[in-house]
C-alpha cells in the first residue's frame, strides 16, 4: 500500500513583528561559508540562526569535493571524513600532458571528501558552537527597515514566516539575494559565471591515489574537465564560462559524452561503470565588487570567491566566513552595522594570501579573455607554462624552443610534450 503524499501546509500570515523570532545574526546558506561564519559568531554567544533550503546541508551541493589536508587541520575537519589522499595530478592538452607528484609527507597534500558529509560536520559544529539550524527553510526576501533591524521573508518547512536579526550573512551561492535585494555580492554575466556538470560513477574500493584535468578544447576554450576518485565512486565533471555556448544548452550535453565516450583519457578511467547521479549548477568566475553594506555581509561563492583556473571554492569559502565572523561579532559588541564599520569584513579578508590568490588569477583571467579573442588556447598554454616554470628545475624541464613551440600552438606544429615534475613539501597549492 502506498503512504499518502504529505500535506503542505497553507502559507499563515506573516507574523506581526512583536512575536516573530529575533536573533542577532541570521546566515543565509550552510555550505562551508555559512556554517563556518555561524560557528565563528556563536563561540561568542551571540544568537545565531543558519538557514539551510534543502532537507541537510551539502544533499545539493555540486561540487568536486576537493581541499588540502592542511585545511581539514585549520577548520578541524574530522579526518575519518577523508576518502582519498591524492599523491599525483595528471593533466592533459591538446599538445600533451604534465605529471605532478606530492610528497606524501607534504602537509599540503590534496584530498577528495564528499560535500554531503563535510557540510553537514561544518553545520553540526556550528550548531555546537550555540548556532540554531534550520533546515528546508528557503529565504524569498530581505529588507532593511529604517531601524536598521533586517527582516527576512522565509518559508519554513512549507510555512511563511519572518525572521528578525541585526545582521545578515548571505552565503547563498552565486544566485545571491544579495545581489536582488542590496546590489551587493556576485553578479552573474555570460563572462563571469561558467556553467558545470558532474557525474558519479560507481566504484567500490576505488584504488586510485591520483586525479586527472583536462585542458582541451572539444571540452572547452575556456574551461577545463576532472576525475577525482572517492572511496566508493569515481567523480567526473566539466565547466566552462556561459558565454562559450549562449543558449545552446545541447553543448553541455555534447562536451560531457566526448568526455565520457569519445576522449581516451578520460573515458578509460570511467569505463563500462553505472552513472548513479549527474548535476548541474552555475560556478562564480569573477570577485565580486562588493561585499559588505548597511547590516550584511557575503561570504564564498556568493562573494564570488572561487578559482577562475581551477573551479575550487571550499577553502576560499572557509576563509572568507572566518574573516566575517570576526567582523560580525565587533559590529555587535559595537552596536555598529553601518557600511563603514563592516568595512573591516572585506579589509581583513583582502590581507589574506587566500584573497591575493584569487586577485591574481582574476586580473590574469581579465587579460586572458581579451587574448582568447585571438587565440582560443591562451588559457591552457598559461596553465601549462605556469605550472612548469613553477616547478623548476629536474630532468624533465622544458627545454626553450619546446616552450616556444607550446606558446605558438598550433602554428609551429604539435610538440607532443610531457613533463612530469615534484612539488616541494614547504609549498603551498
Amino acid at each position: 500500500m502506498s503512504n499518502p503524499e504529505p500535506r503542505i501546509p497553507s502559507p499563515a500570515p506573516l507574523s506581526s513583528l512583536a512575536t516573530m523570532d529575533e536573533y542577532d545574526v541570521a546566515v543565509v546558506g550552510a555550505g562551508p561559508a555559512g556554517s563556518v561564519t555561524a560557528e565563528g559568531i556563536a563561540k561568542e554567544g551571540w544568537r545565531t540562526v543558519l538557514l539551510e533550503k534543502s532537507a541537510y546541508p551539502g544533499k545539493d551541493a555540486v561540487c568536486g569535493g576537493m581541499i588540502t589536508l592542511r585545511d581539514t587541520e585549520e577548520f578541524g575537519i574530522d579526518q575519518s571524513l577523508i576518502e582519498k589522499r591524492l599523491f599525483s595530478c595528471v593533466t592533459y592538452y591538446p599538445w600533451g600532458s604534465r605529471v605532478i607528484r606530492f610528497p606524501e609527507s607534504a602537509a599540503n597534500i590534496p584530498i577528495t571528501i564528499q560535500r554531503k558529509h563535510l557540510d553537514r560536520h561544518l553545520a553540526e559544529k556550528a550548531v555546537r558552537a550555540g548556532a540554531e539550524l534550520r533546515t528546508r527553510c528557503r529565504v524569498r526576501d530581505v529588507r532593511r527597515l529604517d531601524t536598521g533591524r533586517m527582516i527576512l521573508d522565509v518559508v519554513d518547512d512549507g510555512i511563511r514566516k519572518e525572521i528578525a536579526s541585526k545582521l545578515v550573512v548571505f552565503a547563498d551561492g552565486p544566485i545571491t539575494l544579495a545581489q536582488r535585494c542590496f546590489g551587493i555580492g556576485f553578479t552573474p554575466k555570460p563572462h563571469t559565471v561558467a556553467v558545470s556538470v558532474i557525474c558519479d560513477f560507481e566504484y567500490p574500493d576505488n584504488p586510485m591515489d591520483f586525479w586527472a584535468s583536462y585542458y582541451v578544447p572539444r571540452i572547452a576554450t575556456w574551461g577545463f574537465g576532472w576525475i577525482f576518485p572517492f572511496a566508493h565512486h569515481l567523480h567526473l565533471g566539466l565547466c566552462f564560462l556561459r558565454s562559450e555556448i549562449g543558449n545552446r544548452e545541447r553543448v553541455l550535453l555534447d562536451r560531457l559524452e566526448f568526455m565520457l565516450n569519445d576522449y581516451a583519457h578520460s573515458s578509460t578511467l570511467v569505463g563500462k561503470r553505472r552513472m548513479i547521479s549527474r548535476r548541474g549548477a552555475l560556478i562564480p568566475m569573477e570577485l565580486a565588487a562588493r561585499i559588505h553594506g548597511d547590516s550584511c555581509l557575503v561570504v564564498g561563492d556568493a562573494a564570488g570567491l572561487v578559482g577562475a583556473f581551477s573551479g575550487s571554492g571550499i577553502a576560499y569559502a572557509m576563509h572568507s566566513g572566518r574573516a566575517a565572523a570576526r567582523t560580525a561579532d565587533e559590529a555587535l559588541r559595537k552596536g555598529d552595522f553601518s557600511a563603514a564599520f563592516l568595512s573591516s569584513y572585506p579589509a581583513r579578508w583582502q590581507k589574506t594570501r587566500k584573497y591575493k590568490a584569487l586577485k591574481v588569477m582574476d586580473v590574469l583571467k581579465k587579460i586572458l579573455l581579451v587574448v582568447h579573442r585571438v587565440d582560443p588556447q591562451a588559457l591552457n598554454k598559461l596553465m601549462f607554462l605556469f605550472g612548469v616554470i613553477r616547478s623548476g628545475g629536474g630532468p624533465d624541464r622544458l627545454r626553450w624552443h619546446e616552450m616556444l613551440r607550446i606558446l605558438f600552438y598550433p602554428a609551429l606544429g604539435n610538440p607532443c610534450v610531457k613533463t612530469t615534475s615534484v612539488v616541494p613539501p614547504r609549498k603551498r597549492l
